[in-house]
């Protein structure tokens, strides 16, 4: 009958869940786990799994899934080495956030309710980021070597940081409950944000072109 599970920062190296169909909530912070099997756990809606030495995840029977935490706790402790993942069965992901990982692309076309998408320090990625299906959308971290992107569907979004790509423009004009904005070290010549009467931060030093806001 177990549905929440909570074991962080002890040594587990394996777990068998394989007798646990009712767990909703997993969170297995900062151990040395290097594989997880979580396709009996159908009922699963939260799994945090950050600080482990996961390089591959199956979250394709996890249907009820809304929160997916797989990031590096910092960027000294990189153990978490995921490089690809479908998420195209978890039809009402809201978090997903994949810090510091080998994250080559992400498609997350089938997840309509996502809230928040995490895909910062990316170093493989390939900079390609599509969340015109994330009408839901509030906050997008992304330093991974982004060339574009396209908010204009995004009309919920209230944080924004694109820090250390490389931008040379971004609409943000119909993103009017923007709160936040960081553009920090990109390569944008323009930036307009008269549509944008709410945002409280700006962040824009490191574009050497950008000569008017």
């Amino acid at each position: 009958n177990l549905t929440d599970l909570i074991v962080n920062d002890n040594n587990l190296t394996s777990i068998d869940l394989s007798n646990n169909s009712l767990l909703s909530r997993l969170i297995l912070r900062g151990n040395n786990l290097n594989s997880i099997d979580v396709s009996s756990n159908v009922d699963i809606e939260i799994l945090a799994l950050a600080g482990n030495s996961l390089s591959a995840i199956d979250v394709l029977n996890n249907t009820k899934l809304k929160e997916l935490r797989l990031r590096n706790r910092c960027s000294e402790c990189s153990s978490m080495q995921i490089s690809s993942i479908d998420l195209s069965n978890n039809p009402v992901l809201e978090y997903v956030d994949f810090y510091r990982n080998s994250i080559v692309s992400i498609d997350v076309s089938n997840n309509p309710k996502l809230k928040f998408l995490g895909l910062n320090d990316l170093g493989s990625f390939d900079g390609n980021i599509d969340v015109s299906n994330n009408p839901d959308l509030e906050e997008i971290v992304c330093s991974c070597g982004a060339s574009s992107i396209d908010v204009s569907n995004n009309l919920e979004l209230k944080s924004l940081s694109m820090a250390s790509n490389s931008l040379t423009q971004i609409d943000i004009s119909n993103n009017t409950k923007l709160l936040q904005l960081n553009l920090i070290n990109n390569q944008l010549n323009s930036l307009d944000i008269s549509n944008n009467s709410l945002i409280t931060t700006l962040k824009s030093s490191g574009n050497s072109n950008l000569n008017c806001i």
